[in-house]
C-alpha cells in the first residue's frame, strides 16, 4: 500500500545524524554515536559518514528501512541537512563494543506533521572504532503520533498532487534525493498551511 510505504519512508530517515571525521583511536563507542547524533542536520555529510564502515548498515525497525554502505549514510545525512535535524542523546550505554540508547529529534518534517519531537531507541555497533550496524526504533507513542499524520498527508497528496505522489515515489518507493526531499518539505508546508 502507498500510504504505508510513504509514511515508512518519510518517517524514517530522520533517525540517525554524525559530527567529526573518523574517531580517533582512543574514542570511546558512546563518543562516536553521541559524535553521529549532536553531529545530525548540522555537521558536514563527509564527517558524518567517516564514523561508518565502508559496509555500514542502517535500518529503521517497524518501518522496513534499510540503508547500507556510506552511500546509503550519506543520503541520511543530506536527508537530515534538508530538513534542520537536531538531534540529542538523552541517555546512552556501552557494552563491549554496542552502545545504545535514547534519542529525542527535531526536524522541519515533523514539525510540519505536528509532531514537535520524536523518540527513539537506537543500538549501535561498532567495528574498528567505527558503526557497522545502527538499529533504529521509533517509541510507540512517536510511531503512533508519526502514522497517524503521514496517512493524512499522504492521503491530500493522492488527492490533490497525485503526480507529484508519483514523483516522489515511483513504483511506490521514496527516491533518496536532495530533490525529493526538498519536494516533500514544500508539499508538507502546502498541505499545513491548508489545515489552518
Amino acid at each position: 500500500m502507498r500510504i504505508g510505504l510513504l509514511a515508512a519512508a518519510l518517517a524514517a530517515p530522520g533517525c540517525f545524524h554524525a559530527a567529526r571525521g573518523g574517531p580517533a583511536s582512543n574514542t570511546t563507542g558512546q563518543q562516536v554515536v553521541q559524535d553521529f547524533v549532536s553531529g545530525f542536520g548540522v555537521r558536514r555529510a563527509s564527517a558524518l559518514v567517516g564514523l561508518f564502515t565502508e559496509d555500514a548498515t542502517v535500518g529503521i525497525e517497524g518501518l522496513g528501512v534499510s540503508l547500507r554502505g556510506r552511500d546509503g549514510v550519506r543520503q541520511l545525512v543530506e536527508y537530515g541537512a534538508m530538513v534542520h535535524s537536531r538531534m540529542r542523546m538523552l541517555e546512552s550505554a556501552q557494552d563491549n563494543n554496542v552502545v545504545t540508547g535514547r534519542i529525542e529529534e527535531k526536524n522541519d518534517w515533523f514539525d510540519l506533521l505536528g509532531v514537535p519531537k520524536a523518540y527513539y531507541a537506537g543500538r549501535f555497533t561498532l567495528t574498528g572504532g567505527k558503526v557497522s550496524t545502527a538499529r533504529i526504533e521509533l517509541e510507540p507513542a512517536t510511531q503512533d503520533a508519526l502514522g497517524s499524520r503521514l496517512t493524512g498527508f499522504v492521503l491530500w497528496l493522492s488527492a490533490n498532487e497525485p503526480k507529484a505522489l508519483a514523483r516522489i515515489m515511483p513504483g511506490g518507493k521514496l527516491v533518496p534525493s536532495a530533490e525529493t526531499f526538498g519536494e516533500v518539505l514544500a508539499l508538507l508546508r502546502r498541505w499545513r498551511s491548508g489545515l489552518r
